[in-house]
This record gives structure tokens, sequence and C-alpha cells, in this order.
């Protein structure tokens, strides 16, 4: 933690040349003291839904003019996060004045507040010629179709943004096709989150671009397609962008039809693909044969670290096959099973494997406990992918959450402590 005091003083004087009364909440913070991320860097925490700190007070437009010019003058913030505050696009007008400003800010988190498109509008506008930032979350913001145009847009000419969230922002097709065609050409942006637009079609066009897109795109290293509608079709057309993608790291297909049909061409991918590293299928219908196909993938697989089938109506044979896989490959080792139909066989497979130490409890979201007449359980452990990406705990050592930098914050649990902090 380094100290706020400097721009704590810079902010009162704001408030006294404009007779305004300082936020309780930002002044509770700056006394706190700001997070290095970076040597000579720091991260302005300013959550909404920090009930503790805030005292149920969030930050409103009226707020944002003093805070704005306080960060403009501050050349050590290179980082703000403002999730959860009460922000429209009054707020955002002054947000974008900040961006055609600051040489120094990386990265901003505006996630669920009320921006419509408007506020979407004025952002982008300002990033037309904005180098600096690097990670821009939008998400829970309802900027709606012309919104995510007007993202599409900046996307054309933006030369340094890399991380974009426009997850639940009620894009439509037509903002989406365009987020698509514009990543066949963009040579910066690194992770994209689309999640949740509101389609009306079952056709997949969207799905269609998207593999097209991948196919290409030698940049891109994440992709959430969260609720997005996806079905076996779709399924098929990104397996068959990805089969020669370099880059891609990360695919989020959870909440979505994907059916036991789906994950053949998955099984596919994963024996092709020596890339992807991270494959997230949790709330889909799986089921045992989906299951089993991927268990026989990746005996041939070498890559994925990370997969999650929770939720997916998968029984102990399908478990089994899971368990006895990564006896085979031992590159995997996060697995997350929750939500399924964990009968007996299947919870003495994943006991073996933790006994094993083949699979360690921090790497799963179950725990083995034995009953009164020694039947083997798997209980929950509140251990997954995007764990904290709506909220972040405040005390204990999930709490390091808070102090990371946005840029490299992948929100999993349980939060891996490095031993300087």
């Amino acid at each position: 933690m380094a100290d706020g005091t400097q721009v704590k003083q810079i902010y009162m004087d704001l408030c006294s040349e404009t007779g305004k009364t300082p936020h309780a909440y930002i002044m509770r913070q700056l006394d706190l003291g700001l997070c290095e991320v970076s040597s000579g860097a720091y991260l302005l925490n300013l959550a909404g839904n920090n009930h503790l700190l805030n005292g149920g007070e969030r930050i409103e437009d009226n707020d944002m003019s003093e805070l704005c010019e306080a960060i403009r003058q501050s050349s050590c913030i290179s980082e703000v996060d403002l999730r959860y505050n009460r922000l429209t696009d009054l707020s955002a007008l002054l947000i974008a004045s900040l961006l055609k400003d600051s040489l120094t800010l990386e990265a901003l988190n505006l996630m669920c507040n009320e921006f419509t498109k408007e506020g979407a509008k004025n952002i982008a506008e300002s990033l037309h010629d904005n180098s600096t930032l690097k990670m821009l979350k939008l998400n829970g913001n309802k900027i709606g179709n012309e919104g995510g145009m007007h993202i599409a847009a900046m996307l054309q000419v933006n030369t340094g943004l890399q991380i974009l969230d426009l997850n639940d922002c009620d894009l439509g097709m037509e903002s989406v096709l365009a987020v698509a065609t514009v990543l066949r050409q963009n040579k910066f942006i690194q992770s994209v989150n689309v999640g949740r637009p509101l389609l009306f079609s079952v056709q997949e066009e969207t799905t269609v671009h998207m593999g097209l897109m991948l196919s290409v795109n030698t940049v891109l290293r994440e992709l959430h397609l969260v609720k997005y509608d996806l079905r076996d079709f779709g399924v098929e057309r990104l397996a068959e962008g990805l089969y020669e993608n370099p880059t891609l790291r990360h695919l989020d297909l959870s909440s979505n039809r994907i059916t036991r049909d789906g994950a053949k061409y998955l099984g596919k991918l994963l024996e092709r693909n020596q890339i992807l590293e991270v494959l997230e299928l949790g709330q889909n219908r799986l089921e045992n044969d989906g299951a089993i196909t991927l268990a026989n993938s990746l005996r041939r697989n070498f890559a994925l670290r990370s997969l999650s089938v929770v939720n997916n109506k998968i029984e102990g044979p399908g478990l089994v096959q899971l368990a006895d896989c990564l006896e085979v490959n031992r590159t995997l080792d996060k697995i997350y099973i929750w939500g399924n139909i964990l009968d007996e066989e299947a919870c003495k497979a994943f006991k073996a494997l933790l006994g094993k130490l083949r699979l360690s409890e921090e790497n799963t979201d179950v725990r083995a406990y034995e009953g009164g007449n020694k039947e083997v359980f798997l209980s929950q452990v509140n251990h997954g992918p995007n764990t904290y990406y709506y909220y972040s705990p405040l005390y204990g050592p999930e709490s390091a959450i808070n102090h990371r930098s946005l840029m490299h914050n992948n929100y999993d649990s349980p939060v891996q402590v490095a031993a300087t902090e």
C-alpha cells in the first residue's frame, strides 16, 4: 500500500474550489492508501459494493468532476476501479475527457453502473486517439446494440486496448457481428467478453463469424461467450476456427446449450489443438456421453490445464472417466465438477485423486469425506474459475484480490497469494 496523501490533498483542494463537500468514501479510501500494482503505478479502488467502507453511499455524477480532475493531476494512478456505483451518462462525459488527456491511466473498471448508449458513445470516441488505456470493463451497463456499435467502431482505430469486457451489456446481433468482424484485423485485443447478448435468431450467425475470426486472428488469447445461446452447430464452427489458431489460451462457453454432440467437436479440438489451456463448459448439457468423449480426448491432449464441467448432468460413469484420464494426462491440474450426479463410484474416484495428491484441493471444487458407515461423499468447496468476477471478499487471504492489478486478475478462487504479499 502507498500513501494517498498527495492525491487526497489534490482532491480536497479541488472540492474547496468548487465549494463541494469531499465524498466520505473517497476520502476514506485515500486515507487507507493506494495499492501498488507495478513500480510507481497505483490502483485507486472505489468499488461501490464495499459497504463496510462506504456506508452505502456510492459515488454519483455530482462527485465525478473533482475525482476525474484529481486523477488527471495524479500521474501515479494507473488503474481506477469504479464498479457498482451510480454513474450515468453525465459521468461518461467526464470520464471521456479524462481518457482524452490522461497519459498514465491503463485500466478502468466501470462494471455495473448506469451507462447507456450515449455514455458508450462518449467513452468510445475518447478512445479513438488513446493508446494508453489497456483494459476497459463495461460489463453490466445496458449500452445496447447502438452502444456496442460505437465500441466496435472504436476498435477499428484504437491501438492500445488489450482487454475488453462487454458481458451483459444487451448487445444485439449487429454489434456482436461488428465486434467479430473488427477482431479479424485488430492486432491489439487479447481478451474479449461478449456474453449474454440479446439474439433473436437460432441460426447462430454470430457464432459463425466468431469461428471465422478465430481462424485468422493471431493475437486473441481469451474469449468469453457466456449465455450466448450456443448450440452444437455453433460449437462445430468455433472448433473449426480453432484447429489452427496459434494464440487462444482461454475459451469460456459456460451457460449455453451444448450437448454430447457438441462435445464430439470439442473432443476433436482438444486432440488437434495443443494451445488451449483453459476450457469452461459449466451449465451445459454434456451428460455422460459428452464427459466420456472429453475424457478420451484428454488422454491425447497435453496442453489443457483447467477444465470446468459443473452442472452438466454428468453421472458416475462420466465422472469416473474424467478422473481416470488424469492418471494419463499429467498436464490437466484443475477440474471442477460440482453440480453433477455424484454417485458412490464418482466420489471414490475423486477421493483417490485427492488422496494421491494428483489433484490438489485448491484446484477443484469438491472435498472428500466419509459417512458413518464408511461411505464416501463429496462436499462443495467454493473454488472455481471466475468466482470473484462479480464480487471480492474484504477480509481473509482471498481479499488479496482487491490489491492486484486489474490487468492481470483472473478472478479465480482460491487466490494464489505470492510470498511477497
